[in-house]
């Protein structure tokens, strides 16, 4: 700083002097927010790379589910082709049953009368029965008694 010879410094000196600490203050402001745009970056750099790495996730499971949409349904495909051929055959088994239609409406009775007694239609036919068996078991008993021996 230049002065003059009475020591106090000169206007220009002064005027210089307050221009490099507007400098200095501008460059420090200009440091901070280039700081703090860094750390926005960084952090928007860290939230892209999360995002890229979901969506290469979703897309891979996309691509699996794809996948086994795609097998289900060729699969499903050949399903209906054996089905249709199954149903067939058994239509045509049917045509050629060696039991008589009549027998096997018996036979559909008799499986429905036995599906009754195993749901519980015994316990039903039992309490019917109950007292025709003691009368029964009576007479067995009173017979043995008359019996000389």
């Amino acid at each position: 700083m230049s002065g003059r010879p009475d020591g106090v410094p000169d206007r220009v000196a002064l005027r210089r002097q307050a221009h490099v600490m507007r400098l200095r203050e501008a460059l420090d402001v200009a440091l901070e927010q280039r700081d703090a745009a860094a750390g926005e970056a960084a952090a928007g750099r860290r939230r892209e790379a999360e995002l890229t790495e979901r969506l290469a996730s979703a897309t891979a499971g996309l691509e699996q589910l794809t996948v086994r949409r795609t097998e289900t349904l060729a699969a499903r495909g050949a399903d209906a082709g054996l089905i249709d051929e199954l149903q067939d055959e058994v239509a045509r088994l049917r045509g050629r049953s060696p039991i008589p239609p009549e027998e096997l409406d018996w036979l559909r009775g008799r499986a429905e009368t036995l599906a009754a007694v195993e749901s519980g239609g015994w316990w039903r036919l039992r309490g019917r029965l109950l007292p025709l068996l003691r009368l029964a078991q009576r007479l067995r008993v009173a017979q043995r008694l008359r019996r000389p021996r």
